[in-house]
């Protein structure tokens, strides 16, 4: 009864980490509009939904048992298609700021 409660416990705290951060990137790429910043931290953002529907996928798919259909299967490949998009995502926009930083200042 113990690790059922412990599962679950940890799933629901996942999912609201992961609704967390789709709602901060979605409120960032909202006040980095048309700045500096912009080009990056929109891919960034971009990245941190991308990998969090892709934890959400990854969610679902424990929730659904593997008997009931090839929809848990398809979930994973999707999960994982997303957080690899996601990624590359977050990881041009931290080489774009990396650039940004790295200019000469007059």
């Amino acid at each position: 009864m113990a690790p059922d409660f412990i599962r679950v416990a940890v799933d629901i705290v996942g999912l609201v980490v992961t609704l967390a951060i789709v709602y901060f990137s979605g409120k960032m790429m909202l006040l980095m509009r048309k700045g500096f910043f912009e080009k990056s931290w929109r891919s960034i953002a971009t990245g941190n939904i991308l990998v969090s529907i892709a934890v959400l996928t990854f969610l679902v798919r424990i929730l659904l048992t593997p008997e009931e259909s090839a929809m848990p299967d398809t979930l994973v490949y999707l999960g994982g298609t997303l957080a690899v998009a996601g990624a590359l995502f977050v990881i041009w926009g931290l080489r774009t700021q990396i650039l940004f930083w790295k200019m000469p200042r007059q």
